[in-house]
């Protein structure tokens, strides 16, 4: 019989003879972090992990990054001359939209995730 190791991620039991969780796709073996092609998934298993949308983290991150610059352009845009209310109203166009898709993003994978 095969022993069973627990995957760290998810705490499912796999055989011991696997590089990676069946049930989460984590690695787990110590191969799938030294093999260059295995190392390869490993990396693209935790970007996934850390770039899922409905991460708050994430969200409040997008909200610091660009709502700051956001709020700055939009105040240029009122006081500004002519060049820089140019500039920022190009500025606020582009910054609002990424607010606006993280935004979007985050409420859409967390009522998903609600739902699933």
């Amino acid at each position: 019989m095969n022993k069973q190791i627990l995957c760290p991620t998810c705490n499912q039991e796999n055989d011991q003879d696997v590089d990676f969780c069946v049930h989460c796709g984590a690695p787990v073996g110590f191969i799938s972090t030294i093999d260059p092609i295995k190392q390869i998934r490993a990396q693209g298993f935790m970007y996934r992990r850390v770039t899922r949308p409905d991460r708050f983290i994430l969200y409040v991150g997008a909200w610091i990054l660009f709502g700051i610059p956001l709020f700055s352009f939009v105040f240029f845009l009122v006081h500004g001359g002519i060049l820089l209310k140019g500039l920022s109203a190009l500025a606020v166009f582009f910054l609002g939209r990424v607010l606006y898709r993280a935004h979007k993003y985050y409420f859409k994978a967390k009522r998903n995730r609600k739902n699933s």
